[in-house]
């Protein structure tokens, strides 16, 4: 983004290269329009903005989302105010990006208003986990690395579930299972993965009483070493 065509950062979201590549960052402006840059390398610099309407962004932008294939190529997910999914994959790792797919991924037949997604260590490919307007969650994967998609499944037969659901965010959690984390009204609840590809277990509420205020944005992020997951939360005024 150039200081001619800046505006405020509504939301972004970033990934990990597995080329020669370093971290790759996205950000959704209030005018719903893409910007992208990434590291030359590892720990290196980072190249100038491409954007707004990154890579002829087919339509304007309520959120993003993006992680690993697992198969080295990144995926973004981009969820349009209507509640429509788009996504955008690499041609290989570090590589350049392909031509959008969509509207309506995965065989989507109803409208989301939050995405989240996560690059999983088995043979399944990547994982979306959506929540629809009702604010039930809704589940998605590759049924392997860069090629077709599931369908999508609704989670709310794994009890007690949340409801009202109005953020996402999906990590691992450093064991090759994934974890989801979900937030409605202040209250943020958990839904690990009983084994890498597997099943889902059951949803947990997390932090209760360290929770005062509802949450404008989360997320998680996997952990190298002996640590899981780690979780983020930023409320209204800005605070973490």
């Amino acid at each position: 983004m150039t200081k001619a065509s800046a505006s405020h950062i509504l939301r972004i979201a970033a990934a990990a290269n597995s080329g020669s590549g370093g971290a790759c960052l996205f950000a959704l402006d209030t005018r719903g329009r893409l910007s992208f840059t990434s590291q030359a390398s590892p720990g290196g610099p980072w190249r100038g903005w491409q954007g707004p309407k990154f890579s002829g962004q087919p339509a304007p932008a309520a959120a993003i989302a993006a992680a690993d294939q697992n198969n080295g190529c990144l995926m973004l997910v981009l969820l349009t105010p209507g509640g429509d999914l788009w996504s955008i994959a690499q041609n290989g790792p570090s590589d350049v990006w392909l031509a959008w797919q969509g509207p309506k991924i995965g065989g989507q037949h109803i409208a989301f208003k939050a995405v989240a997604a996560s690059g999983q260590v088995g043979t399944r490919g990547l994982h979306l986990m959506a929540a629809d307007v009702m604010g039930y969650v809704w589940s998605c994967h590759q049924t392997k690395p860069g090629a077709d998609w599931s369908g999508w499944s609704n989670l709310d037969c794994i009890g007690p579930a949340p409801r009202f659901v109005s953020e996402l965010a999906m990590s691992g959690q450093n064991n090759g299972c994934l974890m989801l984390f979900s937030e409605a009204r202040g209250q943020i609840t958990a839904l690990p993965q009983s084994s890498p590809d597997g099943a889902w277990g059951y949803w947990t509420s997390i932090g209760q009483n360290q929770v005062a205020t509802e949450l404008a944005s989360i997320c998680a992020c996997q952990q190298g070493g002996w640590r899981g997951v780690q979780f983020w939360g930023l409320d209204g005024a800005g605070q973490i």
